[in-house]
């Protein structure tokens, strides 16, 4: 929970114990860094905040309440040719974004696409 705002927020962990070469550390910070770098985003996860521990660096980030879009493809079984249109250019404005900040996402997938809540017309 975000001690200023009351609001509930997720926490991304990576162990100090799997971090073991500097190219694994480097890889953490470059993250941070990026999710600092493009945290003005509507479709970006924000990050709040980072920090350490003795066992292992938190990032804590707005949450996302509902499930990803691969979960809801599961669920429906489908999407409508509108629907799916306005998803796509979701997708498409955020590697565009990325892509103008010199950001390569090496894993687009369903399931690396959240949705900000539960309701039917959710910002993805």
């Amino acid at each position: 929970m975000d001690r200023n705002t009351d609001e509930l927020c997720a926490r991304k962990s990576f162990s100090k114990r799997k971090l073991r070469t500097p190219v694994d550390v480097e890889d953490v910070r470059r993250e941070v860094a990026i999710m600092r770098h493009l945290q003005n985003s509507v479709s970006i996860v924000s990050l709040r905040d980072a920090y350490e521990d003795d066992g292992a660096v938190h990032l804590v980030m707005k949450l996302c309440e509902d499930r990803a879009l691969f979960d809801r493809i599961v669920v429906r079984g489908h999407y409508s040719e509108r629907a799916a249109a306005v998803l796509t250019r979701t997708i498409v404005e955020v590697v565009h974004l990325c892509h103008q900040h010199s950001v390569i996402h090496h894993d687009f997938k369903p399931g690396n696409f959240l949705f900000a809540n539960k309701k039917e017309n959710s910002l993805l």
